[in-house]
């Protein structure tokens, strides 16, 4: 998918949502009606819409509702994935405004689901949070860690999130404290090592769904360039039928010179373009110069029993061969990939000649070009 095509699609989203924006404004509209694809049988889709926001900077899309039942962490974090996904924006939030709402307040009891959600949005801060527990006091909510790291929640405004989690959950307003026990050198080491640990898991998650996410991507621009492939071939098909129906001696004409222009097999084995500006020289009087980055142009005829391969990395393949011009004898290496060394073997094999340009090499004082550009067949 070329980044015009992304651009188009996530603008195609913004005028979505700002229509949907519009709707909201106009009437009165709820989860199961704006989102129908969004199949789930939680209490959040009987919610009202109150606003959508796309940040178009962060690409960061918010969803403000309003809700007469008290809505889970499952369902926040079921909902903002699919939003996530249905969109293509990198982070999606749901604030929650509760109206005539029964809530059950059970945070004690559904802190490590809390912890999950928090870990799954910002993994680095699972290790620290991992066996914590809470206590609430009036307003105030202390977040009892089991190893030192409330600086590094702090720095992160963690405790601002946290706020924020559970006045959507619960609906109420709480000042976040982080509180560390104190540890014996030996429980802080065994601590330390299993936030190393978790911490490595981790990044080994990110990396992971970063190469999955890539994989889709290449996946995409794969189908889509058949999909393009496909809606050419089916075009020019097309307009063959139309000119037939026209001029059915003028798309006979076409169609042959087509056919002879595909049997056509060009000279050129190696390179993007028959010309070759280098001036041509005989081996004898190549320089024996220092300069690795000459460029040379020969020809001459493939030396028996030379011609041979080897397999290198990134599914590449070095093709070797001798060339003789009448005064000497020069070897000659060309990269190419695996894919086409049979192709390329076959051509070379059978040419009753050869014009080569590439770069001279005089490592250890021995003539050879080390990197073919071109190389045609002279019939």
């Amino acid at each position: 998918m070329t980044n015009n095509k992304i651009s188009y699609r996530k603008g195609l989203y913004v005028k979505w949502l700002f229509h949907l924006t519009y709707i909201i404004i106009d009437m009165q509209k709820f989860i199961k009606d704006v989102f129908g694809d969004y199949s789930t049988n939680s209490s959040l889709i009987e919610a009202e819409i109150e606003n959508i926001n796309l940040f178009k900077k962060t690409n960061r899309l918010q969803v403000n509702i309003i809700s007469n039942k008290q809505i889970n962490i499952s369902e926040i974090d079921s909902f903002e994935d699919y939003l996530i996904n249905r969109f293509k924006v990198s982070k999606a939030s749901l604030d929650i405004a509760y109206k005539d709402a029964e809530i059950l307040f059970d945070i004690e009891n559904n802190w490590n689901n809390i912890i999950k959600y928090i870990g799954k949005k910002e993994p680095f801060s699972k290790a620290i949070l991992s066996d914590s527990n809470v206590t609430v006091t009036d307003n105030k909510l202390d977040v009892n860690l089991n190893m030192k790291g409330a600086s590094f929640l702090l720095s992160k405004k963690f405790d601002k999130g946290i706020e924020h989690l559970v006045s959507n959950l619960y609906n109420k307003n709480f000042e976040v404290s982080f509180i560390e026990k104190e540890l014996t050198p030996e429980e802080e080491r065994k601590l330390i090592e299993e936030r190393d640990k978790e911490e490595k898991e981790a990044l080994i998650e990110l990396e992971k769904k970063a190469e999955e996410e890539l994989e889709e991507i290449r996946e995409k621009k794969r189908l889509e360039k058949e999909a393009e492939k496909q809606r050419k071939l089916e075009d020019d098909e097309k307009r063959k039928e139309e000119l037939k129906a026209q001029n059915p001696e003028l798309a006979a004409k076409i169609e042959a010179y087509q056919n002879d222009k595909k049997n056509e097999v060009s000279p050129l084995i190696l390179g993007r373009s028959l010309t070759i500006r280098t001036d041509l020289v005989k081996v004898e009087n190549i320089p024996m110069s220092e300069d690795t980055e000459l460029r040379v142009c020969i020809d001459g005829e493939i030396l028996e029993g030379s011609l041979d391969s080897r397999d290198i990395k990134n599914e590449k393949v070095i093709i070797m061969f001798d060339i003789y011009d009448g005064t000497s004898t020069i070897a000659c290496k060309a990269f190419i990939e695996k894919e086409k060394e049979k192709e390329v073997k076959g051509r070379i094999s059978k040419a009753k000649g050869l014009r080569i340009e590439g770069i001279l090499n005089l490592q250890l004082k021995l003539k050879h070009i080390k990197m073919i550009r071109k190389m045609k067949c002279l019939l």
